[in-house]
């Protein structure tokens, strides 16, 4: 869960229906933290992002190294 009104960081899917990453308590504190790790139209997407009370917050120390999948168009890493 993330607070009324707040946004999720990046857009869940792509054009096409897939996930652009995924959903996941990564820290266990019982809020959703978003990480993405794909390749997009020949750019890397790579970003974690912790979610809390207060929002957002980019954490750049828990990123993939690089997207797990490349292709054409978007794929997308399930975790």
């Amino acid at each position: 869960d993330w607070p009324a009104g707040s946004a999720p960081p990046d857009d869940l899917f792509d054009g096409a229906g897939r996930a652009r990453g995924a959903l996941v308590d990564l820290d266990g504190d019982g809020w959703n933290d978003w990480v993405t790790a794909v390749r997009v139209d020949g750019a890397n997407v790579v970003a974690t992002w912790r979610g809390g009370a207060d929002g957002w917050r980019r954490s750049s120390e828990l990123d993939l190294p690089g997207p797990l999948f490349a292709g054409v168009g978007s794929e997308a890493v399930a975790i």
